[in-house]
Order: C-alpha cells, then sequence, then structure tokens
C-alpha cells in the first residue's frame, strides 16, 4: 500500500484491559478567556481503576479535553493531551497542568476535561460521569 501508515497500539490483552476508573478531585481554569487564547488547566484526578495508568507504553491514559457549545454541539478548537509525571497506581492520585487552546469564536462555552485511554477511547464513551464539564466564557 502506498501512502499508508500503520500504527501499532497494542496486544489484544493490553487494549481489553478495564482502566476505566477516574474520580475528579479538582479542576481549575480560567471563568474567561480570549478567542484562540492558550491558557493553563490545573486537574487532579484518582485513578479508581484496578489498572496502572502508564505514560509512556502498556495503559497509556492521559488526560484531554473537548469543547461544547451552548447548544451542545461539539465546538472546533486545538486540542492538546496531558501527560501524567509517571504511573498512576489504582486509589493514587495525579495532579497535572495541561495547556488548553481556546475556541477562536467567541461566546459561552463548556470545557469537557476526561481521561483517555490513548488510541482506544475515551472515559466518557463508557461513562458520562468520567467527563468532568466547567463553564467558560470566550470573550473579547
Amino acid at each position: 500500500l502506498v501512502g499508508v501508515s500503520v500504527l501499532y497500539l497494542g496486544d489484544r490483552d493490553t487494549l481489553e484491559r478495564n482502566v476505566y476508573g477516574a474520580r475528579l478531585v479538582s479542576l481549575e481554569v480560567p471563568a474567561e478567556v480570549l478567542p484562540g487564547a492558550e491558557f493553563k488547566a490545573t486537574v487532579a484526578v484518582v485513578n479508581t481503576s484496578r489498572e496502572t495508568w502508564s505514560g509512556e507504553s502498556g495503559v497509556r491514559v492521559r488526560l484531554g479535553y473537548r469543547w461544547f457549545k451552548a447548544d451542545g454541539a461539539a465546538a472546533e478548537a486545538v486540542a492538546y493531551r496531558g501527560d501524567f509525571a509517571g504511573d498512576v497506581a489504582p486509589g493514587t492520585e495525579a495532579k497535572l497542568t495541561m495547556r488548553v487552546a481556546a475556541p477562536s469564536a467567541p461566546g459561552s462555552y463548556t470545557l469537557a476535561v476526561e481521561p483517555i485511554y490513548e488510541g482506544v477511547r475515551w472515559f466518557s464513551e463508557v461513562s458520562p460521569d468520567y467527563r468532568w464539564p466547567v463553564p467558560v466564557r470566550v470573550g473579547r
């Protein structure tokens, strides 16, 4: 095949691990940001699953975010990921500061932060309890 790349995500046992369990401890974001601006979000979570999350290999769980408009539709914006400093064992709290980019159009939005099993699925696809929304005004 020409022009095709293949990404190996792991073996079946790795991909089928039940890593989906997280509790939000804190989420700090500005209440208002400029359109297209980049800012920091400080997030603390507890791994409530039975698996260790690894930032580098194996069970690669990271924090991600998505923006939603007031009507619930997805909003376009650059999407960065936040990496934990090291492994996060079950029952352990981890805190990180992640880079976030605001949508380019002014308005009222919801910033939804949640863990993602990279290359597999967002945690909210397993349970909506794993998505942590916060209102943010994008203004001028």
